[in-house]
């Protein structure tokens, strides 16, 4: 995909991905309102629903990061909209997959599996910013038997633009990059003049 010029370009894309899982799940609850239903069919759109539901969950899953890289020109409100949004696309996934587990029981299909780090950059912007919402949807998805790494302490959202913390002072980024810049230059010094 090619680097987007804004995030408006960005967000209509997510929102084309949104709308083609719409059509997705409707077009399956159409089908099994109908009077012939087959578990071959209900399997291929059962597969067209969830390679819908991929695409969405991921382009959003990429826009959270590419966001915080300095090819995007954002701010604390787009923080705030993306967290809204993160919690709203995690009660989705939440419904997304008790409804394979519905068509799976119901109509004998195969559903996939999902991966042990899926979701984990939502999951983890979320615990950065909204640890209530965290706590909460890391519970519904653990009642849904839903990978959860991404709301464990040990991994973090961490933006490009985020400072980190040494010896109890906040450092940009920058600071951090030329520190260790001058670390390998007196290493290099160090190893040279001992043979």
């Amino acid at each position: 995909m090619a680097k987007k010029e804004n995030i408006t370009d960005f967000e209509d894309e997510i929102s084309d991905a949104r709308s083609e899982f719409r059509l997705q799940t409707k077009n399956i609850l159409t089908y099994l309102k109908s009077d012939d239903i087959t578990k071959n069919e209900v399997q291929e759109r059962l597969n067209d629903l969830h390679t819908s539901a991929v695409d969405y969950f991921g382009i959003f899953s990429r826009s959270i990061n590419e966001y915080s890289t300095t090819s995007f020109d954002s701010n604390s409100n787009i923080v705030k909209s993306k967290v809204d949004d993160a919690i709203s696309i995690s009660t989705t996934i939440n419904k997304h997959w008790q409804s394979l587990k519905f068509y799976k029981l119901k109509y004998g299909v195969t559903i996939p599996e999902p991966s042990k780090k899926a979701y984990s950059s939502i999951q983890a912007f979320i615990s950065k910013y909204d640890k209530d919402e965290a706590k909460r949807l890391k519970d519904e998805f653990k009642k849904n038997g839903l990978p959860i790494d991404g709301f464990n302490k040990k991994r973090r959202y961490v933006t490009i633009t985020d400072n980190t913390l040494l010896f109890g002072y906040e450092i940009p980024w920058e600071g951090i990059a030329v520190l260790s810049g001058l670390i390998s230059v007196i290493v290099y010094k160090i190893i040279q003049s001992n043979p």
